[in-house]
């Protein structure tokens, strides 16, 4: 009877993974009022990379003022990059969740499975 109850229900499975993202220049200078000169804006993000005054990339957009000006183009998904991440690369952290989708919009979906083994366990009790 549970396996008819599952089969009329919609699922899904989300599992975690990891990207290469680019982000491009658009070729336009930087003009530093202290010098009075232009720098490349791949210049100040290697600086800053290097002096620590940054330690990833979103902090490209937020820190060090290039996000404003026509500086940098939109990150972009490198395609065919995607490598599966497994719990112990995350953290031991769940990398596969299996779901049932609920009927309601107002009710979040159920999760059913996991790859985390403290909560597979859990959910071995319960079912």
């Amino acid at each position: 009877m549970k396996i008819n109850n599952m089969a009329n229900k919609k699922h899904y499975v989300d599992y975690k993974v990891s990207v290469w993202l680019r982000i491009e220049t658009t070729g336009k200078s930087v003009f530093n009022t202290a010098s009075n000169s232009h720098t490349k804006p791949i210049e100040i993000i290697k600086n800053a990379f290097e002096k620590g005054h940054i330690t990833s990339p979103d902090e490209i957009y937020s820190s060090i003022g290039l996000a404003h000006g026509g500086y940098l183009k939109p990150e972009i998904v490198l395609h065919g990059s995607e490598e599966f991440i497994t719990p112990e690369e995350n953290n031991n952290q769940a990398t596969i969740e299996i779901y049932e989708k609920s009927d309601n919009p107002k009710v979040s979906d159920k999760l059913i499975w996991t790859n985390q083994t403290t909560l597979s366990e859990s959910f071995e009790n319960e079912n």
